[in-house]
């Protein structure tokens, strides 16, 4: 596969994602700094037992690796996209509605 969209808004939608990606991530890491295990892991494995490697598997790995690639496919079509191959109003209130739940997620943590 090659990125032959409009370079601009590919830039755009990935320095967005990147942006919201190390937000996230500084807060995760702020929020469960020396904590340990979160609980809720330590509870799965106790009633999962024997069968805790499976368990994980499906209700966190699986899951999240399905619910990432359905919530990145259109970040994957803004991206590849090549037509119109200039920024539109539309770039723009999309970039305007991230920034506006940037901020809602922001402030929610």
């Amino acid at each position: 596969m090659t990125l032959d969209g409009f370079s601009g808004r590919s830039v755009l939608v990935t320095a967005l994602a990147i942006i919201w990606g190390l937000r996230l991530s500084t807060y995760l890491l702020w929020r469960n700094w020396g904590k340990g295990e979160d609980f809720r892991y330590r509870r799965w494995r106790e009633r999962a037992g024997e069968s805790f490697w499976w368990t994980s598997y499906f209700r966190v790995f699986l899951l999240q690796g399905a619910a990432m690639w359905i919530i990145s496919q259109p970040l994957r079509a803004a991206i590849m996209s090549d037509e119109p191959d200039h920024f539109t109003v539309i770039d723009a209130l999309g970039a305007l509605v991230w920034a506006v739940g940037f901020l809602f997620e922001a402030v929610g943590d």
